[in-house]
């Protein structure tokens, strides 16, 4: 890794940094943001991407599903929130293009240069979030959400909650690595572990399904030894699983868990959005519009492939599906092909982007930053440049 990547650090130092502030996002533009458009500026001058032709296909969705939403712009019933909305949305496209192409410059040896800060990003939010929800002290309430849900820094739990399942997975993939180092094996354990309660603070049902999804995908997937896989799920079942169910019994953890797994007072409501939402596809077969569903309906659809349906359109939900689903079809052909280390990291992607697939059924994902770092990642090019 130091041969491929050594000749390049100050680019990969700032690369890193980016991937580092993909955790601070309570305000726009965010650092991530800022960083990413120095990033791929620099990429651009310095020539630091490479595109195959393996990435012309999945531009070419992408480029049909952006002309969806210009097309629905004819629609549209609040201009400046359809601006808005159609400017972060292409800003998403494009950072996808940007990763694509850096990550494809360098090779598979910057995927654990980006999941390592992946990690370190969301514990530097993670924990001061879990203090912070325990202490009640004040100090920081800006990482708790309405006195009763971690969010981070971000603007919302149900966004908070699914960013840490990629770095729980993670950890999870390093504890069987780990091996004969006591000191390894402790330090997966206590990064899991801070993932793993706040997945749970979040509050975030469809996180919380992720996460479940997520863990029994992994041991599904990982083709480890028998023996680091059992002393995986082991570990698993003897030491967090006792943990967690002892915070929801003996604390006060206990309370807004239950609540929170039954049916809540707005859920109903947002069914009736979502079929209204699809009452619409007869009166406007090409969408109403993007940003426009909060216009249209009192409130989002929570549901990401209702939400591009009815702003952008039949054509708009096959071109963005087709899309993901060659995303995904490419990160399992990946995680086929690859033989040695890094093998685990294409598990993790293929993992994350399901449970992100299944999460869409329930919020609208399509702004989230770390789902389009995850799409980048399965089309990077296998040979990295020297």
């Amino acid at each position: 890794m130091e041969n491929t990547l050594g000749h390049h650090r100050s680019f990969i130092t700032l690369f890193m940094i980016m991937i580092l502030t993909s955790s601070i996002v309570f305000f726009e533009p965010a650092p991530y943001d800022l960083l990413f458009v120095l990033v791929f500026g620099i990429a651009i001058i310095t020539s630091y991407l490479t595109y195959t032709t393996v990435h012309f296909w999945p531009t070419v969705l992408l480029l049909l599903f952006l002309e969806t939403n210009l097309i629905s712009l004819l629609f549209i019933r609040d201009i400046s929130v359809a601006a808005f909305y159609l400017v972060i949305t292409i800003y998403c496209l494009v950072t996808w293009v940007g990763i694509v192409g850096i990550a494809s410059f360098f090779g598979k040896d910057i995927l654990d240069l980006i999941f390592k800060m992946y990690v370190i990003s969301a514990l530097l939010i993670t924990i001061p979030s879990i203090i912070g929800y325990f202490s009640q002290s004040g100090l920081l309430d800006l990482f708790i959400w309405q006195e009763t849900r971690i969010k981070g820094l971000f603007k919302d739990p149900n966004v908070f909650g699914p960013f840490l399942v990629p770095p729980a997975l993670y950890a999870l993939w390093q504890i069987g690595k780990a091996g004969g180092s006591k000191k390894a094996l402790i330090t997966w354990n206590i990064i899991f572990f801070f993932m793993l309660i706040g997945v749970l603070l979040s509050y975030s049902r469809a996180a919380w399904g992720q996460f479940i999804l997520a863990i029994g995908l992994y041991f599904l997937f990982i083709n480890d030894q028998s023996t680091k896989r059992l002393k995986t799920l082991f570990i698993v079942l003897i030491i967090f699983v006792p943990a967690v169910t002892f915070l929801i019994t003996a604390t006060e953890v206990g309370d807004l868990f239950f609540e929170r797994m039954g049916i809540q007072g707005y859920d109903e409501e947002r069914f009736g959005q979502q079929k209204s939402s699809l009452d619409y596809m007869i009166s406007h077969p090409l969408g109403f519009g993007p940003g426009q569903s909060e216009i249209f309906l009192s409130q989002s659809t929570h549901n990401l492939f209702i939400r591009i349906l009815s702003e952008n359109g039949m054509l708009g939900l096959i071109f963005f599906s087709l899309f993901y689903l060659a995303t995904l079809g490419r990160s399992i052909y990946m995680t086929s092909i690859t033989k040695d280390k890094y093998k685990g990291f294409f598990i993790i992607i293929t993992i994350s982007l399901i449970g992100i697939l299944f999460n869409s059924l329930f919020v609208d994902t399509l702004h989230w930053r770390h789902l389009w770092l995850l799409l980048a990642l399965p089309w990077i090019d296998y040979q990295p440049k020297k």
